[in-house]
């Protein structure tokens, strides 16, 4: 049995990035509502600022608050692929963005 690997900051940075480009994908379909593109706007928006946190300033990534957050963003990034490319699911798509954001943002919290 293998032990699950540790994130580390740069694995999360990465993550936030890959929901960078998966709404900005989601956010080029021309069958998307205006105001559900705004919606995805703003988290996309959410995120950047996040990211860029997580990436400019130190952070401690062998704590147990950036460890349980970093699996949080992990379980919701995965649940959020499974959604985010079927419009019929925006509704879910939608709801897993504001968890992911929340997540996201906590650990920037963290970043000093």
């Amino acid at each position: 049995m293998t032990t699950p690997k540790t994130l580390t900051r740069l694995d999360v940075i990465r993550m936030l990035g890959d929901e960078h480009t998966g709404l900005d994908v989601l956010r080029s379909d021309p069958a998307l509502d205006k105001e559900v593109r705004k919606q995805l706007d703003g988290f996309r928006a959410d995120l950047d600022t996040c990211q860029r946190k997580l990436v400019k300033k130190v952070l401690d990534d062998n704590t147990a608050a950036f460890k349980n957050n970093a699996k949080a963003l992990q379980k919701i990034s995965g649940e959020l692929r499974a959604t985010i490319d079927d419009l019929d699911q925006i509704a879910k798509t939608l709801e897993l963005l504001v968890k992911l954001v929340d997540v996201a943002q906590r650990l920037a919290a963290l970043a000093a």
